[in-house]
């Protein structure tokens, strides 16, 4: 026997490992190549660190001691001792051991023996730490290279260990008398198995097996719905995943109602490479009811919400969406959706530098309360280009639009509008340092209009309507900045007069896109403060405000913006109660308040420039920090004046979320109407959880009082509960009124 001490010899080549003599192994501890041999299952090399290497003639073997690293590729090996044996071709490693997979996954345990590739063989006392943070324990493991790991008397667990007491067992852990990891199927599959929760065995199951942490998806069942509501009776929801291949899945899922019938629901999902689709629709055998009351009828009720996504080339792109619904309360009903709007459309744009085209169709189906009886409006087809020029010697530039688009809404009216916008805009500063803006612009409209009553009464069938309505706008700026020792101070006056036609806004032209108009600071100064193209700002006018502001180096501010409109001539084109209805306007304004970078606070309002009566109030704070969150919004909107089906109306939303501790929270949201006859909440949530690595749970109550038809006030009780890598259970149980 022959004893070789030294700090450090490096072994690069098994084959001289198993054959070299003495004088070999010195010199293959300073070679830097790999030396391959044909008895060994892969090309790659041993590499082997020891403070001390022992080689038996005799026994055929090699025994490395001390701070041992074996290495073979990415694997690696740690031990007190290491022993090759020749003849059965044997790894022994004993003391400390530790064992580095290239997936991440480290094993540590007393007596480890594996065959000269690093790969077969057992291990005695086995602990784990997977690639995700999982634990794995086992008296016994036995690996077959790149098939399988067979644990005997395993112990599983995602779970942390307590830092102060790591005796305790983890919150949850599955115990099994055989544990086997299926490396190909890339399973855990466990027999004989029981789950515990802090120690305590709650669920015995002689077969059971899991993905194993690296798998993403998987085909199988997933957790089931379950619910209980007074108008639907017992819900049982049963999906099923299927993962077709990488690029493309399938989920179905059957839904029985016991008070209502059954829904089938389906979503298939596929990239394309350059594109992607995702399609998905229910349809079911449902109980008919009205006012919540069963008529006894049957019938077949459903949806559709379908989509698409395509890039064309590297300036276009397309893609179309599809919502439909069979009933109006379907969605909410059956607690599918609670969309108020569904939007199909079928869409192309390109995008050209500064300039941007589109062309396209959109259908709308509306399935609020005030929708009953309307149609669905129609915008096909819809095209639009829009241009920006490269500046001129004077920094001005030309400002194009081109629209077209065909509109068939409600009582058979039928519209086509081609629309153009030209325009040049000239910014300039001064030598004051005053920015001053020109705008001119003329906006050119033709409708083709059929079956349209007019505002004045007259009806209009298959009628052409020409307009052209030039402007002329100059907005003047001043900023005045003023620097302090950690802080931005900015006074800014605003002024721009805007110079047009007394009228422009003819009879014969339906109003299809501008009719919710809001007057605030954010309409103030522009040339049309209307959203959309049938109605335009006629007259002359001035605008002027003035806008504060206080900045600090540490993102500490507060702004402060009022202002006002003063119409010189031209009737006015907007409606009693909006606040552009008289000669002077109401005043509108803002003002923000950020006292830390974690609080925010707004508020917006709009005044009577008579009386300074309040018409619009809104007010909002946010405020967040690691332990808590609360926000509040309040809107007030008195329009007693205007044609409104909600003259006034007062709402205040409230919402809090707190961290407990470092794995509790709880929510809580509020939103409660004051409307003018209306006194009541129309929403209250609140919601304890628990979420570790391992383990989430929670429980969400929430109140919902709306009534529309089918819909009644509803009570739902959320209870979810999450195993990682095993699943999630959701109970949803509801009590309608």
């Amino acid at each position: 026997m022959v004893r070789l001490s030294r700090k450090t010899i490096h072994i690069l080549a098994v084959a001289v490992i198993l054959a070299a003599s003495t004088a070999a192994l010195s010199a293959a501890s300073t070679a830097d190549g790999a030396i391959t041999d044909d008895t060994i299952a892969t090309s790659e090399p041993v590499r082997i660190i020891a403070d001390e290497v022992i080689h038996d003639r005799e026994l055929t073997t090699i025994t490395a001691r001390g701070k041992i690293e074996l290495s073979q590729g990415e694997r690696l090996l740690f031990a007190d001792q290491v022993t090759f044996d020749q003849g059965r071709n044997m790894v022994i490693a004993t003391g400390n051991v530790a064992l580095l997979d290239p997936g991440g996954d480290v094993l540590t345990a007393e007596y480890l023996e594996l065959n000269g590739t690093l790969k077969d063989g057992f291990i005695l006392n086995l602990q784990a730490m997977l690639a995700d943070g999982s634990r794995l324990a086992a008296r016994r493991l036995t690996r077959t290279a790149g098939q399988s790991k067979v644990m005997d008397y395993g112990v599983y667990s995602p779970c942390n260990l307590c830092p102060d007491k790591p005796d305790r067992p983890p919150l949850w852990q599955i115990k099994a008398l055989t544990v086997i990891h299926d490396e190909t199927a890339k399973d855990l599959i466990y027999k004989d198995a029981w789950l515990e929760l802090w120690g305590t065995p709650i669920a015995y199951v002689p077969f059971f097996f899991h993905p194993d942490p690296s798998v993403d998806r998987r085909t199988g069942l997933l957790p089931p719905r379950l619910g209980q509501t007074q108008q639907l009776g017992s819900i049982v929801g049963t999906p099923y995943y299927w993962a077709i291949a990488p690029d493309r899945d399938l989920q179905i899922e059957p839904i029985v109602y016991s008070r209502a019938g059954g829904i089938l629901s389906a979503r298939y999902r596929q990239h394309l490479g350059s594109g992607e689709i995702d399609l998905a629709g229910t349809i079911g055998y449902l109980d008919d009811t009205e006012n919540g009351i069963d008529t006894g009828d049957t019938s077949a009720q459903g949806s559709l919400d379908l989509s698409g996504r395509f890039s064309i080339d590297r300036n276009w792109r397309a893609g179309f969406d599809l919502e439909r619904t069979s009933n109006r309360t379907y969605l909410r009903r059956f607690k599918l959706d609670s969309a108020t709007t569904l939007t199909s459309r079928a869409f192309a744009e390109g995008f050209f530098g500064a300039n941007y085209t589109s062309v396209g169709a959109y259908q709308f189906q509306g399935l609020e309360a005030d929708d009953v009886g309307k149609s669905a409006p129609v915008a096909a087809p819809l095209f639009e280009y829009d241009a920006v020029s490269q500046a001129d010697r004077f920094g001005g530039y030309l400002l194009g639009n081109t629209s077209m688009v065909a509109l068939a809404g409600d009582s058979d009216l039928t519209s086509t509008r081609l629309s153009q916008d030209i325009g040049y805009q000239l910014p300039y500063i001064g030598a004051l340092g005053e920015v001053i803006t020109v705008t001119a612009k003329v906006t050119n409209d033709a409708y083709q209009v059929d079956n349209f009553t007019a505002a004045n009464g007259d009806m209009v069938d298959n009628d052409t309507t020409v307009r052209s309505f030039p402007q002329l706008g100059v907005e003047w700026r001043l900023p005045l900045v003023r620097r302090g020792p950690n802080y931005t101070q900015v006074i800014e006056p605003i002024i721009m007069a805007v110079a047009g036609p007394s009228d422009g806004n003819k009879a014969e032209i339906p109003n299809e896109d501008s009719q919710n108009f809001e007057f605030d600071e954010t309409t103030l100064f522009r040339l049309n403060r209307f959203n959309g193209r049938d109605r335009v700002t006629t007259g002359s006018y001035i605008d002027y405000g003035i806008s504060t502001a206080i900045r600090g180096d540490s993102g500490r501010g507060s702004s402060f913006f009022i202002g006002q409109s003063q119409r010189i001539s031209g009737k006015t084109p907007f409606e009693t109660g909006s606040g552009l209805e008289r000669r002077r306007s109401d005043y509108v304004g803002r003002i923000t308040v950020a006292p830390t970078p974690n609080f925010n606070a707004n508020y917006r309002f709009r005044l009577d420039q008579r009386t300074f009566t309040v018409r619009r109030n809104e007010f909002g704070f946010v405020y967040n920090n690691n332990a808590l969150g609360v926000g509040l919004d309040y809107v007030f909107v008195n329009d007693t004046k205007r044609q409104s089906d909600t003259p006034e109306h007062e709402q205040i939303a409230f919402s809090m979320s707190g961290r407990l501790s470092e794995f509790w929270t709880t929510k809580f949201r509020l939103v409660h109407d004051f409307s003018q006859g209306e006194n009541h909440a129309r929403e209250v949530v609140f919601g304890v959880n628990y979420g570790d690595e391992c383990f989430t749970f929670g429980i969400d109550i929430e109140h919902t009082d709306v009534r529309d038809e089918e819909i009644g006030p509803d009570t739902a009780i959320l209870f979810r509960i999450n195993f990682t890598h095993l699943g999630n259970l959701a109970l949803n149980a509801q009590d309608g009124k």
